[in-house]
């Protein structure tokens, strides 16, 4: 970031920086602490699963493994639109963060002139505004959750079928 054109400093101020900073670092490290460990046990439960299914019942395996694909195409869809809507929630946050800056570095002059009202309003619509986003955001967590659920509970259900 220190290496960026002078114009990039001029288009982003300190704040949106430090929202940008701050939120990158924490989604690294979540993902670096998370993601192998994650991935790693998902993996190693689904072949453990399926070797046992396999043993009990080829049928049903072949039926489990059939469903992961599907499994697939509803869990990169649902991430997209979760992924769009967390880039939107990030751009609302930003507005939100300099507009709480804005109003607290004038607030002298905000009350000097009692226009108290006025910029309370704005900000209501601003948190609003972001609320709406940060809700879409946990809409579609939510989704996935249930996506991932269903597709593991039929697996389970499949395999005590047997």
């Amino acid at each position: 970031m220190i290496c960026s054109p002078f114009i990039f400093f001029k288009k982003n101020n300190a704040n949106t920086l430090l929202v940008k900073i701050l939120d990158d670092t924490r989604q690294i490290g979540q993902y670096i602490a998370l993601y192998y460990f994650i991935y790693f046990s998902n993996t190693l439960r689904f072949l453990i699963n399926f070797a046992f299914l396999a043993a009990l019942d080829k049928v049903l395996a072949l039926l489990v493994l059939i469903s992961l694909p599907l499994y697939y195409i509803c869990a990169s869809r649902s991430f997209k639109k979760l992924e769009h809507y967390s880039n939107k929630e990030r751009e609302k946050f930003d507005i939100l963060s300099n507009s709480i800056i804005n109003k607290l570095s004038n607030i002298k002059t905000i009350k000097s002139f009692g226009k108290e009202d006025m910029f309370s309003k704005h900000f209501e619509i601003e948190l609003d505004d972001w609320y709406k986003e940060e809700r879409k955001i946990k809409i579609w967590q939510e989704i996935n959750m249930i996506v991932k659920n269903f597709i593991s509970k039929a697996k389970t259900t499949d395999s005590y079928a047997i």
